[in-house]
């Protein structure tokens, strides 16, 4: 049977499929979307040579020095003006023969450092001159007195005219409060003790002072209490013996 006329002219379905196939893509010519974003990806920012904002040149914030207020300065100038006349009113306070006694013991030490090779200012007046002063040279210096031969009773008032000038040191900020306290822990001799060192130790008398009282006999002691009581003086005197002899501290004994 003869077609109809252009019917051989149009291709068949399987053909307009076939004729309509996409062509196989070259993928190696064109980047793919990773490629592409990767390509388009910013370049890392070196922020060496770009500072950001918080990190932009300024000047550094240093704080100024306190300055010192008037009255933390005026306590300042009071504390060195009360430290430079501390021994000075101390010293005023004290009678005459306190204060001379203080000076020979200030001299006994300053000899004593003086016997181990140590030179020192004043030390009855300067605070500074007990700078450096620790409770072994205390202690040391009570041993050189004991073999030296001064009497106990010298050697504990020395003692306790060491102490009372550390403590007015430390107060005036010249020794160290710590050292100041174990000076003052340094002990003294008792009567017991005293007579116990000095039966061992040579007798080396120092002064005219007797190291023991002179008893008294009976008879003494009744001559000294008939004082004339004809006068006021003589009516003092003979209450004074007889106080003193009868109820005085220790009471004094006669001998029988």
């Amino acid at each position: 049977m003869d077609k109809a006329p252009g019917i051989d002219d149009r291709p068949s379905d399987h053909e307009a499929v076939a004729s309509h196939q996409v062509a196989p893509c070259d993928h190696t010519d064109r980047p793919s979307d990773h490629e592409a974003v990767a390509s388009h990806q910013v370049a890392p920012c070196d922020h060496r040579d770009h500072p950001s904002d918080h990190e932009a040149p300024h000047t550094a914030l240093v704080p100024s020095p306190a300055m010192p207020s008037a009255l933390s300065q005026a306590a300042a100038a009071a504390d060195r003006a009360a430290s430079s006349a501390l021994f000075a009113e101390y010293r005023q306070q004290l009678a005459a023969r306190t204060r001379t006694a203080h000076d020979q013991d200030l001299a006994r030490c300053a000899l004593y450092l003086a016997d181990v090779g140590v030179s020192v200012g004043g030390l009855a007046v300067e605070p500074a001159a007990w700078a450096g002063f620790t409770w072994g040279l205390v202690e040391g210096f009570k041993r050189w007195m004991l073999r030296e031969g001064f009497a106990l009773a010298t050697l504990n008032r020395t003692l306790a005219t060491i102490k009372s000038y550390t403590r007015l040191a430390a107060q005036a900020g010249a020794l160290a409060a710590e050292q100041a306290t174990l000076i003052a822990a340094v002990k003294g001799y008792g009567r017991k003790q005293g007579r116990n060192l000095d039966a061992e130790r040579a007798k080396i008398r120092r002064s005219t002072k007797k190291a023991q009282a002179v008893r008294l006999s009976l008879a003494h002691a009744r001559a000294l209490k008939e004082q004339p009581t004809t006068t006021p003086q003589g009516r003092r005197d003979a209450l004074l013996m007889c106080l003193l002899l009868d109820h005085g501290q220790g009471k004094l004994k006669a001998e029988r």
